[in-house]
């Protein structure tokens, strides 16, 4: 699974595998490395904000220069100078009216104006329509590059996942970058521009900590990672019931970063949880063979030795899950209402598209492409050649129609 998450000024893409996502020590803060345990998401500046400008060479870019809230896209009654993805996606056609259940109204007069100064800037014959298709491009080719960064430079092959799209300006444009990379399918949650804040209040309680402790394969004492994980253990169980947690509902996870002799980059990989022995040890070596052929494609099995460097325990404070809410399942026929039509510009023309109301789909229900999907704080658009299903906890799960 890849997620990503799209907002007004950035998307945050991680790689999620087998239920877990990928963790680096190896992440950054502009040109600050920084070398501490961390969850891998790679940030790129498109968003819902990002500004469509021309380079110094004559050509056109999106982004990361962006309007932000305030003054924000061209379209919104305070809105900025420049055109921004929001308003060649209203352009289109794609976007309604008035957002935030009629809050914000927007103004397709001002982005049609920049996107056409934009035009003569760049001294091309193309229609705005044409143009603001080209942003649109020009970012999910963005977004489609960086999740090649963390698949395909890896040796993982996109095609295998599902894209999770969330934010509020993910869903309408996600599913073209499905397309870009030929994925499995593209899923939208319910409230997708709350996802990042109701995971925030679903996840597990959890607390980190390692100890650096350099062993060469060949001097690995058993007897001394048992202590160590054991005091680790003791500063999870403490750092928990300190936060009000019921030991009953502790978890620990070990895991240890280990390397070539030589190496300066090391790989995370899970410990054996008993006490060690040297089966433990071997185990967690040839954890550690497994895990470097996966990332890397090759593994230096009796030709290099190991080193474990940082020794890593997390700590899990088990939470009651909320139970999510249950779709009614329509009766019959699965093919559901629009509520109004409207003009949208899809290859090279515009389309009478049906227009949904998110809150009215009941699952199992099936909307054929070219359609759209509005809520409260954003909106799914389904291009031609797609169609999308609603599942029975309400994800709008998109996929290619079969050809």
């Amino acid at each position: 699974l890849i997620t990503l998450d799209a907002g007004g000024t950035s998307t945050d893409i991680c790689l999620i595998e087998n239920g877990k996502p990928n963790i680096t020590t190896e992440a950054s803060v502009g040109s600050f490395p920084i070398r501490l345990p961390m969850i891998d998401v790679r940030t790129i500046g498109t968003g819902g904000g990002s500004i469509a400008w021309i380079t110094p060479e004559g050509n056109l870019n999106v982004g990361p220069i962006s309007a932000g809230a305030a003054p924000g896209p061209m379209c919104y009654p305070q809105g900025g100078k420049e055109p921004t993805i929001t308003d060649a996606n209203l352009v289109l056609g794609r976007l309604p009216s008035k957002l935030i259940g009629g809050e914000i109204s927007l103004s397709v007069e001002r982005s049609r104006q920049g996107i056409n100064i934009l035009a003569q800037q760049l001294g091309v014959d193309m229609t705005t329509e044409q143009l603001a298709s080209g942003i649109i491009e020009i970012a999910n080719w963005n977004q489609a590059n960086k999740i090649r960064q963390i698949t395909i430079q890896r040796g993982i092959d996109p095609r295998a996942l599902a894209l999770l799209s969330f934010g509020g300006s993910g869903p309408a444009q996600s599913p073209l970058v499905m397309d870009i990379l030929d994925m499995n399918a593209c899923l939208i949650p319910p409230n997708p521009g709350n996802l990042s804040a109701f995971g925030l209040l679903a996840v597990d309680w959890r607390t980190d900590h390692i100890i650096t402790k350099v062993m060469v394969e060949d001097r690995i004492d058993p007897k001394e990672i048992t202590d160590i994980y054991s005091k680790l253990e003791k500063e999870a169980q403490g750092m928990l019931i300190r936060d009000g947690l019921d030991i009953s509902r502790h978890q620990y996870v070990r895991e240890a970063d280990i390397r070539y002799f030589g190496q300066s980059t090391e790989v995370r990989v899970p410990a054996p949880d008993n006490n060690f022995d040297q089966d433990s040890v071997n185990e967690l070596i040839e954890a550690f063979h497994l895990a470097h052929e996966r990332v890397f494609g090759y593994a230096y099995r009796n030709e290099q030795k190991v080193e474990v460097v940082n020794f890593c325990l997390a700590g899990f404070g088990v939470i009651d899950r909320p139970i999510l809410p249950q779709l009614k399942t329509k009766n019959g026929d699965t093919n559901s209402v629009p509520i109004e039509t409207r003009q949208v510009y899809f290859d090279e023309k515009h389309i009478e598209t049906p227009i949904f109301d998110r809150t009215q789909l009941l699952a199992e229900q099936i909307i054929i492409g070219p359609s759209i999907i509005e809520e409260f704080g954003s909106t799914t658009v389904i291009f031609p050649g797609q169609e999308a299903t609603i599942d029975d906890k309400g994800i709008i799960v998109i996929r290619r129609l079969k050809r």
